[in-house]
């Protein structure tokens, strides 16, 4: 059996401590009431072999902190015996989504399942279906292909479906929203019986939403993983708890948005708890330099500093979130950053599996949108530490 010690924890004791899998579903009570360390718990057999499981940590005023642990590999020696014991658990055999609701034909996907053999099939439109296995793919961008929680004996968790209410509730909150500017009109009847109050019709267009023309840098330091774990866990139960602890959104787009939602309400970014949100202009077309000596172009944001020790201590994670209709539709998928000088610069490329998806933001953190995320993340590219200035400046979209 595997173990892990633990020689510490953060909070008032004593302390609860409980295993989940990596999507924080499936979670297993391994010790309470601990006040001495180190203490040396038992990795519940059903996430032996593993790659990584989250360590949640609740302390006596029930402040919960989430801990990404990443489990060693096996030793050769250990193998022939372990390998048989978590045979429910096939480490690359997760469930996999076929989206092709709003397809407008039938298209075939692709896949290989939990027993290695290729498989393939037509999906009809409308419909969504469900398989265990690895390596999906379709012949048609029309199908929306999402790879979830890991299988077990060859069938996606019970657990799994019953995040598909929570997510139903976007569509309603649409309505919601849309009510605001259907009472506006209901407004404007009331001037057109007073001739001075004819202003309202100047009043309206520039209180109406503009086009944001910024590019946002969020930054989010380790030292407040659990503030941003906590309030994530609290609002959504499992799923994206933000980079600091380990997690990236989900890759079904109705869950990407509610998680980029929640994240970016988080009240931290505009109460003092993280540094401030930082935002920067995207040129529309190509020309001139920027503030920095660097050339604009189109669609690109323009160099931009974080200030030495922005982030007090330790590293952070540097996010950008950036209106789809600033890069006029398509990726940013290479940004550029220097931790020592503007006009020296190194160009990564933005994690896919991330900017492939968008939300459209209904909150008051930044300008109601329609926003991509980019951002290294699992790569650190983007995992910096904030001891010097740090440059970042949009290199390509494509």
């Amino acid at each position: 059996m595997q173990t892990i010690q633990i020689s510490s924890a953060t909070g008032t004791p004593p302390f609860d401590f409980s295993i989940c899998d990596y999507t924080n579903t499936y979670c297993y009570s391994v010790a309470t009431s601990i006040s001495i360390f180190p203490i040396t718990v038992d990795i519940p057999v059903t996430l032996e072999g593993v790659s990584t499981i989250l360590i949640v940590i609740t302390d006596s005023n029930s402040c919960t902190e989430f801990i990404p642990y990443s489990c060693p590999s096996q030793t050769p020696t250990q193998t022939p015996t372990q390998t048989p014991t978590p045979s429910s658990v096939i480490t690359d055999c997760s469930c996999i989504t076929f989206d092709n609701v709003t397809g407008s034909s039938t298209h075939q996907y692709f896949y290989t399942d939990c027993d290695g053999v290729s498989q393939i099939g037509d999906i009809d439109e409308k419909l969504i279906l469900y398989f265990c296995g690895k390596d999906p793919s379709s012949d048609s961008s029309e199908v929306i292909i999402s790879i979830n929680s890991l299988c077990f004996d060859g069938t996606c968790p019970e657990p799994t479906p019953t995040v598909t209410p929570t997510i139903s509730l976007t569509p309603t909150l649409t309505p919601t929203i849309s009510l605001t500017p259907t009472n506006t009109p209901t407004i404007s009847l009331t001037p057109t019986n007073t001739p001075t109050i004819s202003l309202t019709p100047s009043i309206t267009p520039t209180s109406s939403p503009l086009p944001p023309t910024k590019a946002f840098l969020f930054i989010e330091p380790y030292t407040g993983s659990s503030n941003i774990g906590s309030w994530m866990f609290s609002s959504l139960g499992s799923g994206f708890y933000g980079f600091t602890n380990g997690t990236q959104p989900t890759q079904v787009q109705a869950t990407f948005d509610v998680e980029l939602n929640t994240y970016v309400d988080f009240s931290g970014w505009t109460t003092g708890l993280f540094p401030s949100i930082i935002n920067q202009d995207v040129p529309q077309i190509t020309g001139g330099v920027d503030s920095y000596g660097n050339p604009m172009i189109a669609y690109n944001f323009k160099t931009t500093m974080v200030t030495a020790n922005t982030v007090s201590s330790g590293k952070a994670w540097f996010t950008w979130m950036i209106p789809t209709g600033q890069t006029n539709g398509l990726y940013q998928n290479k940004i550029d950053y220097s931790t020592s000088s503007p006009a020296i610069l190194t160009t990564v490329s933005t994690e896919s599996t991330i900017y492939s998806y968008y939300f459209t933001y209904t909150g008051t953190t930044i300008p109601q949108t329609t926003y991509r995320v980019y951002t290294t993340y699992p790569s650190t590219n983007f995992e910096l530490l904030n001891s010097t200035d740090i440059y970042f400046r949009g290199n390509t979209v494509s």
